[in-house]
């Protein structure tokens, strides 16, 4: 009996506790919104800036970590679609991802309405040019040496709420029991509000100043025009124009092939191959392989070799030997190609005059070798 008395008094303890837990974030949610009553110029103030966007032609760019993400989309499926009136769409593009967006505008409207935008990933492919820790804000903020006035980071600004909470809590207590509208004190309420606004018009503003990040994406993307090609001291470089103005430099590169790029040019050099390389004939059973000379030959000429010295042609052993420069490629771009061996994967193509004088043949060479960069 006593131990069934026990575990029923444990029961109800927990249920107590679940509902002082639950009714906790309920006050705090409450409290939450009742602290916004004492911000409403600020929204009002919004509020202008956004008609005002509208009425010159602009748009609503809107963004958030976490759950804030989720309020963001929410925001813009809300200017895009109707939201109360049955009207025609407010430009407004959550810049984190939009599946918020897309559902709703699809389930008042059709898919046929819906486009997005996401910044991140679009840089995503790119993301290894940077060299970058991380692929935050803040990272992409220092990579193009924008300033942040403010200084938390959002770990710290969670604290900062806290703080603010409790302390307008306790201000708008304070009032009540001394019944007047105004603190005789600098509010400490106010104070982390606005270095709480100070954060979010930073994340901003941030998101507005960092959008020459995606000038690195036309230099992968857009055209190129080349400018000067030469070859000294083992090394083939090509520098060339881009459709883009890069706002800081970038270098990168392996151990073959290595880019710098900045403004609106870009420059890439190539480690070369000065030697004898070997081409291989793809139909190996008409020829013959000349063991003495090391090269194969047709069969319409291999009967004027006597059969001791000749020997039927494999693929490993079907091939004529070259001397020369040679620059690698990492697809089959250009034609002929050369190997080291028959199963190497990178072949090579012969650097002469003519290949260096050609745009034809050094655009999409050098547009190959960017892909591989990124990819590889």
């Amino acid at each position: 009996m006593d131990s069934r008395l026990g575990e029923s008094a444990m029961t109800k303890a927990k249920e107590k506790a679940y509902h002082d837990l639950i009714s906790q974030r309920i006050q705090e949610s409450i409290q939450v919104k009742i602290s916004m009553l004492d911000n409403t110029e600020i929204i009002k103030e919004i509020a202008k800036v956004i008609i005002k966007a509208y009425r010159n032609g602009g748009k609503v760019l809107l963004f958030g970590n976490g759950g804030s993400a989720a309020d963001a989309q929410h925001i813009a499926a809300e200017l895009v679609g109707k939201y109360y009136l049955d009207r025609d769409p407010l430009p407004a593009i959550a810049l984190t991802v939009n599946t918020s967006s897309l559902t709703a505008i699809s389930n008042d409207y059709s898919f046929d309405q819906v486009t997005s935008f996401d910044i991140y990933k679009k840089l995503q492919p790119y993301k290894k040019i940077f060299k970058l820790s991380s692929f935050k804000l803040k990272s992409l903020e220092v990579f193009l040496n924008i300033r942040r006035q403010d200084t938390f980071d959002g770990g710290d600004l969670i604290q900062v709420y806290q703080s603010y909470i409790g302390k307008r809590h306790y201000e708008n207590l304070w009032k009540t029991r001394n019944s007047i509208t105004e603190l005789p004190t600098t509010s400490e309420a106010d104070i982390l509000l606005r270095q709480l606004l100070l954060h979010n018009a930073d994340d901003i503003q941030g998101l507005l100043l960092i959008s020459p990040i995606l000038s690195y994406i036309d230099l992968f993307e857009k055209p190129i025009r080349i400018l000067q090609a030469g070859v000294n001291d083992d090394i083939l470089s090509i520098r060339f124009e881009i459709s883009a103005n890069l706002p800081v430099s970038i270098s990168y590169g392996n151990d073959l092939v290595h880019l710098v790029a900045f403004e609106n040019t870009a420059l890439i050099t190539v480690r070369v191959y000065e030697g004898e390389l070997k081409y291989f004939y793809d139909n190996y059973k008409d020829y013959y392989y000349l063991p003495a000379e090391d090269c194969a030959i047709h069969k319409s000429v291999a009967h004027f070799v006597e059969k001791d010295y000749r020997v039927k042609a494999k693929p490993s052993n079907c091939y004529t030997k070259k001397k020369g420069i040679f620059a690698p490629q990492y697809e089959l771009l250009i034609t002929p190609y050369f190997k080291i061996n028959h199963n190497d994967k990178l072949t090579f193509l012969e650097i002469h005059t003519d290949f260096l004088l050609q745009e034809d043949n050094l655009e999409p060479y050098v547009t190959h070798l960017l892909t591989h960069l990124i990819s590889g």
